[in-house]
């Protein structure tokens, strides 16, 4: 088990907030690893430049008299222009209140801002189509971008793979997610609960299975003895 799952059921909130005890872990790493943090939004050309001189990663940054708190806040100066982003989290739940409206607001009437930047992040596909259209229409304009959760612990994987030595938060983060199902699509997960179980035809005595069957039966075979990875298709 993880240190953050550990420390995630040792929580002594009854209704423990995932949401927000994930948006501070990830706040923390992207605050002291801000070379990965420009990797990343330039890995979606969220960014297309990277001679920032000055950057802070905030969460929970409340506007509209505090109405409005805005998850990850990510400010981007090269001491000249300043790039605003804001990050909306989503996990268990979908954005039904409209708060992404909201929070696009919010950022284009902020002033002496160059790019506005919204980013909608969730474990399951939400693309939010009508939210981009909003944004592309506002003056100044939003940008916004839909992602998953699975493409940032895909991006720190590799990122990993390529260190030279371990990095011991960010692994924990990967263990986290993988056990909070943020590591792999949700979706194709939750569709297998839609298989209707069905009896094979060949044997009607066989137990019901959970599994399709295949159409086509095929048969694999290793083509030499010594030359296992060859295989041929029948």
């Amino acid at each position: 088990m993880s240190l953050f799952t550990k420390l995630f059921y040792l929580s002594s909130s009854v209704n423990k907030p995932l949401e927000n005890y994930f948006t501070e872990i990830v706040v923390c790493f992207l605050h002291h690893n801000q070379d990965i943090l420009i990797a990343w939004l330039k890995s979606y050309s969220i960014i297309i430049e990277d001679n920032y001189s000055n950057i802070k990663v905030l969460s929970q940054e409340r506007y509209k008299n505090e109405k409005s708190i805005i998850d990850i806040q990510i400010e981007l100066s090269n001491g000249i222009d300043t790039d605003l982003i804001f990050i909306e989290s989503k996990i268990g739940a979908k954005d039904p209140n409209n708060n992404l409206k909201k929070y696009a607001e919010i950022l284009r009437s902020l002033p002496n801002i160059r790019h506005r930047i919204l980013i909608y992040i969730t474990r399951k596909d939400d693309p939010k189509d009508e939210i981009k259209v909003y944004t592309s229409n506002l003056l100044p304009q939003v940008s916004f971008y839909s992602l998953k959760w699975q493409d940032f612990y895909e991006f720190l994987n590799e990122h990993e793979a390529d260190s030279l030595k371990p990095d011991t938060l960010k692994i924990e983060i990967l263990k986290f997610m993988e056990k909070k199902e943020m590591s792999k699509n949700k979706e194709l997960v939750e569709s297998r609960a839609g298989i209707i179980p069905r009896p094979s035809l060949l044997n009607l005595g066989v137990q019901f299975s959970l599994h399709p069957a295949s159409d086509v039966l095929s048969f694999r075979f290793c083509s030499c003895e010594y030359n296992r990875g060859s295989f041929h298709e029948l």
